[in-house]
């Protein structure tokens, strides 16, 4: 017979074990995603990041940090300090990246808004595919938005509640090849990291979102 307190260890260790993966990022709320079968084998050529769209009805506000680590972040991380405060600024910068890293060809930032102008996303859409194809210069499009965004300052912790969707769009046949969905959910970090920077949330979050996309 296996003594008692030998088993009792044994449940304590699992017990903790099971905490332990259940607080790592890779366990994080799963990400729903869907890619369109007739399109699979699709294959972009450029991609044009939209504006990312704002559905909270309120501003995208950075969460509260540290004052001088914050000024250290902004001084290391960006030529333009007031860049790190710019939430959808951070979104498309990092979809850009992802989007790199799976070797789609991307258009930079600044062709897409010159481009693009005052327009709405959904106006685009509605226009021929040939006339968004000659004005934004791409085959497809990555749209995001934002549903839910809030910010708090706990006691041991700064987080981000966010909801958020992302589709793919092929302007030929404005068919979605590929979405996804970030449920309502936080993403914190421990407020002893250097990391208050709100990049950092938002590399979480797109991250796990575009290990979905093909």
């Amino acid at each position: 017979m296996i003594p008692y307190c030998t088993v009792l260890a044994r449940m304590l260790a699992g017990g903790l074990l099971a905490f332990m993966l259940c607080i790592l990022p890779s366990c994080a709320k799963r990400v729903s995603s869907q890619v369109n079968p007739t399109d699979a084998q699709h294959q972009t050529a450029r991609v044009a990041v939209m504006p990312i769209r704002n559905q909270t009805g309120k501003p995208l506000t950075t969460p509260m940090s540290h004052a001088y680590l914050k000024s250290l972040l902004e001084k290391t991380l960006s030529s333009r300090p007031q860049d790190a405060n710019d939430v959808p600024l951070a979104f498309r910068r990092k979809i850009n990246h992802a989007l790199h890293k799976k070797t789609y060809r991307v258009l930079p930032l600044e062709v897409v808004d010159a481009r693009v102008g005052k327009r709405q996303t959904q106006d685009i859409l509605q226009l021929p595919a040939a006339e968004i194809r000659d004005m934004l210069g791409a085959d497809s499009l990555l749209t995001s938005t934002i549903t839910e965004w809030d910010t708090r300052k706990l006691k041991m912790d700064n987080t981000v509640i966010v909801a958020a969707s992302f589709a793919l769009v092929d302007l030929d046949t404005k068919s979605v090849l590929w979405e996804a969905e970030w449920p309502y959910g936080p993403v914190s970090i421990q407020a002893s990291q250097p990391w208050h920077d709100v990049r950092y949330y938002i590399s979480r979050v797109i991250d796990e979102v575009f290990a979905t996309l093909p």
